[in-house]
């Protein structure tokens, strides 16, 4: 992880084009103090790096705006934030128990800089977790922002987004209403990133100097505003480690065929006002209950829940890989990145029950395949112990590119 984490300033230094300067100005009389249009915020004397934790950059996405494209949030002003307390994770499922957890209002996002704050000009990372769009947030300790800040002298900008069901549900009642029905979670990251473009400069940010960065997830979401229209011009790098949006994604009907499943599984039927009060009327963990993802995902995809972003035709116009081979991507720089066998553990979890080396071989080999194993290389398997079972260890089962198929 240190490795990981190392390597990431050296790229983010690189593709922001920082010079190592200690160059800084008090903006208040307080350590950790800034003033933004929406009001002022005391954030944490870390020492070398500020945190300003849980600093909300939409309206919570509750009541009649569940399931709506992202709102302004309301100013605080004149009181000031106290931005010294993480924010909750997203409503989501436990990867560790299964067991509802997090909340619905949860679009906040966390902010580190350098201590004392930069005078102006600092270059900013907008860093989207990971956690399959399911799991995790902004508080994911590893990735926590403080020391690439203290040392680099940029800021750290990580945003909360909508996950699951709450975050990529789409169905004909919602859609009716918004078409960002499907996309939400992926909204909210744009929202987060124009709260960067609006507010970063009260930090000392530069927000023509902005980098959005992920990795897994976090990094199919950077991919993914590379070739929505939408989030053109809001950031002027990208950098993807261990992931990217080269695979088939869900189309509006393929969301649409879950999202009735969902609607049928929380009993809500009848016209579109009437399915849209019932979804809406429904605690967070019914929601989080009635379409849980898999746990384990198998070679076999049929059923399997995907909660994700999806092709809808306007946010994400086309598969993106057709936008990449068509060039309607941003044309910024970019830095990409994977680790060696790093694919290895989607074969872990797509047999679950062991696999010999011929039934590896007719899979791979399949016509057509299930999405995650087009997004990695398969790996060279050598002997793995599982919770399961031992993987054998056989010259047959070498690593080999897989050409994506739609």
């Amino acid at each position: 992880m240190k490795r990981v984490a190392h390597a990431l300033t050296l790229a983010f230094v690189c593709a922001a084009g920082i010079e190592m300067s200690t160059q800084v100005a008090q903006t208040q009389s307080g350590s950790c103090f800034v003033g933004t249009t929406n009001g002022s915020i005391q954030g944490l004397d870390r020492g070398a790096s500020c945190a300003f934790l849980g600093v909300r950059f939409a309206a919570p996405p509750t009541a009649s705006l569940r399931w709506t494209r992202p709102h302004p949030a309301a100013p605080w002003a004149p009181a000031t934030f106290m931005a010294t307390t993480a924010p909750p994770s997203c409503a989501q499922l436990s990867a560790a128990n299964g067991q509802p957890t997090g909340v619905e209002d949860c679009l906040m996002l966390n902010i580190w800089t350098p201590n004392p704050l930069p005078a102006s000009g600092a270059p900013v990372m907008v860093w989207l977790h990971g956690g399959g769009f399911v799991n995790a947030s902004a508080n994911f300790a590893p990735q926590n922002g403080q020391n690439l800040a203290a040392l680099t002298g940029a800021i750290v900008v990580a945003p909360n987004y909508r996950l699951g069901p709450f975050g990529f549900l789409r169905h004909s009642a919602l859609a009716a209403e918004d078409s960002a029905a499907g996309n939400y979670g992926l909204l909210d990251q744009r929202a987060a990133i124009e709260w960067v473009r609006n507010h970063i400069a009260a930090f000392g940010g530069d927000p023509n100097n902005v980098t959005i960065a992920g990795q897994s997830a976090g990094a199919h979401s950077v991919s993914l505003h590379l070739v929505a229209p939408g989030s053109a011009g809001l950031f002027h790098r990208a950098i993807m480690q261990s992931g990217t949006a080269s695979f088939r994604m869900r189309t509006a009907a393929d969301a649409q065929q879950q999202g009735n499943e969902l609607a049928t599984a929380l009993g809500c039927s009848g016209s579109e006002s009437a399915v849209v009060a019932c979804l809406r009327s429904k605690t967070q963990n019914q929601v989080l209950a009635a379409r849980p993802p898999n746990q384990f995902e198998e070679l076999t995809e049929t059923g399997r829940t995907q909660w994700t972003p999806i092709v809808d035709g306007i946010e994400i116009p086309d598969q993106p890989r057709h936008l990449y081979e068509r060039g309607a991507f941003s044309r910024v720089p970019v830095l990409l990145g994977q680790n060696r066998d790093e694919g290895w553990t989607f074969v872990n979890r797509s047999f679950p029950a062991g696999v010999a080396a011929d039934q590896y071989e007719t899979a791979i080999e399949a016509p057509t395949l299930p999405s995650f194993w087009r997004r990695t290389r398969p790996p060279t398997i050598r002997r793995q112990r599982t919770r399961s079972h031992v993987w054998p260890a056989t010259s047959s089962m070498r690593a080999r590119q897989l050409e994506w198929r739609s």
